[in-house]
């Protein structure tokens, strides 16, 4: 392949890279723009230099090797300074909770075990990060569930979308609690 297509494809991925950035949102939008424009730029660059050749030849490819090295470098510091939930599998560590009714209230249910327990128009927290038992209980009213984890967000989302939770079910992501489903 010619410098000049894999100048325009890597600067089609990088662009690509800070638009996916820029769609998640969140603390690292100012390196998806960043991304965003560089990408732009080499390939607003490939394709100059493809209509006019007299274009000076940038040699382009050392930058694209300083920023290849400069995500591989990124990603590895990220995934190992990023504080991620652990998953409890210590059952000793359980909270018991044992012949309680819940009323309109949200119920925590990582690492809790729930026995002859009555829910009512209840909200569950669930983020994934341990184990949850239930033992002889009662559910009426509605049933909402809430999370602050996109692992059970999109756990949701798809057993929702494969028919396997009722019409009823509704799922809320974050502080805000906007809702999923």
């Amino acid at each position: 392949m010619p410098i000049k297509e894999a100048t325009f494809w890597f600067g089609i991925t990088v662009f690509g890279t800070g638009l996916l950035g820029i769609m998640e949102g969140g603390e690292r939008m100012p390196y998806a723009i960043a991304l965003m424009v560089l990408g732009f730029i080499v390939t607003a660059y490939a394709v100059a230099a493809h209509h006019y050749p007299r274009l000076p030849k940038v040699p382009i490819w050392i930058g694209m090797l300083l920023v290849t090295w400069g995500a591989i470098g990124y990603d590895v510091y990220d995934r190992h300074t990023a504080s991620t939930a652990q998953f409890n599998t210590d059952l000793s560590k359980f909270v018991v909770v044992s012949h309680r009714k819940f009323v309109n209230e949200v119920v925590q249910l990582d690492n809790h075990r729930y026995e002859d327990c009555t829910f009512e128009n209840v909200t569950f927290e669930y983020d994934g990060t341990g184990f949850v038992q239930m033992n002889d209980i009662h559910i009426s009213g509605f049933k909402q569930f809430t999370t602050y984890s996109a692992a059970v967000e999109t756990s949701f989302t798809m057993m929702k979308a494969f028919g396997l939770l009722p019409a009823d079910f509704s799922v809320t992501h974050g502080p805000e609690h906007k809702p999923v489903l």
